[in-house]
């Protein structure tokens, strides 16, 4: 079966993969138009690699971030429906035109028939049928594939219905078929959107693509709605607007004041002095009394006059 396009829904695929750089979405969408041409991917390295247009090393580097949108054996759950429903399109959209082809060529041997004849003005087989017989409905594509019955083509100017169940985005993130966000991280990433007044995905600007990735580990550490809000809202204030990274670690700094310790305050009681006329209460050993011995020692030397030691003599000259 040819496969000339393949359908991508771009809004879903950018808003799953907003956290991956320029080579890495360059590199999943090779992988993904190669699974839809082929139908599969290689489990080798070296021919993913290949695949993704990157060296070795440059894949080793890509394939942790590449590989969660991708199911065990590198399936894709998405990319196989959306090849199913084209396989059920081509399959009726063949079996139609062999029966338009049919139903051309028997009406074609039918005039001729007549021609040969001499019979040109008979009505045909379907002209001849009474006015009063009901008219008889084939069963659709749908019943017959619900019977079984796909080998049936379908009538002439049969409408053709396919009846799709509900499938996930094609660029659902998911390891092992389950998502790797959780309803916490999505509130915390859609606060801070909302915060900085983003309501639309298309209004996010680059740098704060991976902010849903990175609410998962927001949400590990222990960060509230509250304290991103708060916290975004007085950041925002100021132009132009911050790094993703200033962000965080604001966030962090809030967090860590908000789980500190309060600090224990200690109160003394303050020291009493005591003065009485003019003079300070006695007490013993203490550095007030010190001060008031060197002070009376002082005022008595200072009312003696000093006596010359035996044995000098005074010389006066001119």
């Amino acid at each position: 079966m040819s496969r000339p396009w393949m359908p991508l829904y771009v809004a879903d695929y950018l808003r799953d993969t907003r956290h991956l750089d320029a080579s890495e979405h360059g590199a999943y969408l090779l992988l993904i138009m190669q699974y839809w041409t082929i139908g599969s991917l290689p489990s080798d390295d070296s021919r993913l690699a290949r695949i993704a247009c990157m060296s070795e090393a440059e894949w080793k580097k890509a394939k942790t971030v590449i590989e969660p949108f991708f199911d065990r054996g590198w399936r894709h759950k998405r990319i196989d429906e959306e090849l199913a429903e084209a396989r059920q399109l081509s399959s009726a959209a063949q079996h139609a035109g062999l029966a338009s082809g049919r139903s051309r060529r028997t009406r074609k041997a039918t005039v001729d028939e007549r021609i040969a004849n001499g019979s040109g003005n008979a009505k045909s087989p379907d002209r001849q049928r009474s006015t009063n017989d009901p008219p008889t409905e084939a069963p659709t594509v749908d019943e017959r594939i619900a019977n079984g019955n796909t080998n049936d083509p379908p009538t002439q100017n049969e409408p053709i219905t396919i009846t799709t169940t509900e499938r996930d985005r094609i660029g659902d993130a998911r390891a092992r078929g389950q998502s790797a966000f959780t309803a916490g991280s999505k509130a915390l990433a859609n606060a801070l959107w909302q915060a900085l007044g983003f309501t639309e995905p298309i209004e996010i600007p680059p740098e704060f693509a991976g902010v849903d990735w990175r609410a998962i580990e927001w949400e590990r550490a222990g960060w509230t709605i509250d304290l991103i809000e708060a916290e975004a809202r007085r950041i925002a204030r100021d132009k132009p607007l911050k790094p993703l990274s200033y962000f965080e670690k604001v966030f962090a700094t809030s967090f860590a004041k908000r789980q500190a310790p309060l600090p224990i305050v200690e109160v003394r009681e303050a020291e009493k002095l005591t003065v009485m006329n003019g003079k300070t209460q006695p007490r013993n050993g203490s550095l007030i009394d010190a001060i008031d011995r060197e002070l009376a020692n002082l005022q008595a030397q200072e009312g003696t006059d000093p006596a010359l030691p035996e044995g000098v003599v005074l010389r006066l000259s001119n």
